[in-house]
């Protein structure tokens, strides 16, 4: 994890950056189609090939002045927290968030301002157990209040437990994310030896997140996995969501004509996390002897459900009544309710939940499982139960 101590005007300067990096990408892609749909296939000739140069020569110009501009107008910033990301207003986390999603793995790797670091916020700290949220992609914490109906707030007054909350870039590899924060929560528990026992409530990506977490903990020995007693998926995607699986073909059928592969350059700008959406990735071994943006089969390798920990699974549908194809396609709008629920068409990868264990929402979309009252009652109900 990279600390950030930046102020507002050094996420702006990052924020320029990222600007002029983008224009000299399309510059590059504008002047690629422009050569496909040349005669001559000559780069950078002529008129054409000066023309392309001084936009670029510009564009640096232009961002170099950018930052050196911001630079002096820092100090008028000065004092505003934003090196801790509840400290930027609802408004900004939200696109901070956003822009994460979708370039998180950028950011990280250029150590850009932007780039939200992992944290946890601990609010209600008066109960020994635990209850850890995790968001899912281009979210954060605060958006567990969905439609002024807040989950964490519903179970603390309930059961009086302890909230957790996750905020994670969620642009970078699952794995990624799995192994950071199962380190955070060894450390976590190891310094608070009170604490009993913990249970989890992710949504969508974030159970994905939940599971390499506990695959890589299981691997390194950490202690607070004895800790987790329960985990509750709210419209996981287990084995892949079919938006990434298209978006994946659309990509590679653009790369077929000379004429439309520069556009193919498009579509890799998108972030680790949601390539990893595709199948389900949870461990560095599926993803990284893979070209993620390549048309390939599963790759992973099957990551069972701990046995000593209770596992429970929601899924959403915006079907009214049980319809095969309305269930896979749209599902909850970007889940399939048999993705959620863990079936796979190989049995390898099926995750094995008791009946009683799982519930499909009808008639709810993909980020009302956020909201919704019968999914509240059911949340309510499986972490008041004894644990197996």
């Amino acid at each position: 994890m990279k600390p950030s101590n930046q102020n507002n005007s050094s996420k702006l300067r990052d924020s320029g950056k990222l600007s002029i990096e983008a224009i000299l990408a399309i510059t590059d892609l504008v002047e690629e189609i422009h050569t496909s749909l040349s005669l001559t296939k000559q780069k950078k000739g002529g008129i054409s090939g000066f023309v392309y140069w001084l936009i670029r020569f510009i564009t640096k110009a232009v961002g170099l002045g950018v930052d050196s501009l911001l630079r002096n107008l820092e100090h008028q910033f000065d004092g505003i927290p934003t090196e801790q990301f509840q400290g930027v207003s609802p408004s900004n986390q939200a696109v901070l968030s956003a822009l994460n999603g979708v370039l998180g793995d950028y950011l990280f790797d250029r150590n850009s301002a932007l780039a939200i670091p992992m944290q946890l916020e601990k609010v209600e700290k008066n109960s020994a157990t635990i209850i850890l949220w995790v968001h899912g992609l281009c979210m954060n914490a605060n958006q567990w209040n969905r439609n002024n109906v807040d989950f964490r707030s519903v179970v603390h007054q309930n059961l009086g437990f302890s909230n957790w909350s996750l905020t994670y870039n969620t642009g970078r590899h699952i794995s990624e994310n799995g192994k950071e924060l199962s380190f955070l929560l060894e450390k976590e528990f190891l310094n608070n030896p009170e604490l009993e026992t913990m249970s989890i409530v992710a949504h969508s990506m974030g159970g994905l997140v939940i599971r390499s977490a506990v695959f890589y903990a299981d691997k390194l020995g950490h202690s607070w996995l004895k800790k987790l007693k329960k985990v509750i998926f709210l419209g996981t995607p287990h084995h892949g969501s079919p938006l990434e699986k298209a978006g994946n073909w659309f990509e590679n059928l653009l790369t077929k004509t000379e004429y439309t592969k520069a556009f193919a350059k498009l579509g890799t700008v998108r972030s680790s996390g949601i390539t990893d959406l595709r199948f389900g990735n949870l461990t560095d071994q599926d993803w990284m002897y893979n070209n993620r943006f390549k048309r390939a089969h599963d790759p992973r390798n099957p990551i069972p459900l701990v046995p000593s920990i209770a596992w429970y699974a929601v899924a959403g549908s915006i079907t009214q009544t049980a319809n095969q194809v309305g269930d896979f396609f749209p599902g909850d709008g970007l889940v399939p309710v048999k993705s959620a629920m863990g079936i796979s068409t190989y049995d390898r990868y099926t995750l094995v939940f008791k009946p009683e264990n799982t519930f499909i929402a009808r008639g709810v979309g993909h980020f009302d499982l956020l909201c919704d009252e019968k999914i509240a009652e059911k949340v309510l109900m499986w972490l008041e139960e004894a644990s197996v």
